[in-house]
């Protein structure tokens, strides 16, 4: 949210991103923050 100008996360719903690989997001940040950013989640390999 600190890098998302004017308390825009808290106003509005973002819109829906493709990401590759069939991922998507919804988020107000840049494709430069979220490049700089490392995984939240990571899922075992079956």
């Amino acid at each position: 949210k600190s890098e998302v100008p004017g308390g825009l996360c808290d106003k509005d719903v973002p819109p829906v991103r493709q990401l590759g690989d069939g991922h998507q997001v919804k988020c107000h940040l840049s494709d430069e923050v979220l490049a700089r950013m490392g995984p939240v989640i990571k899922i075992a390999a079956e």
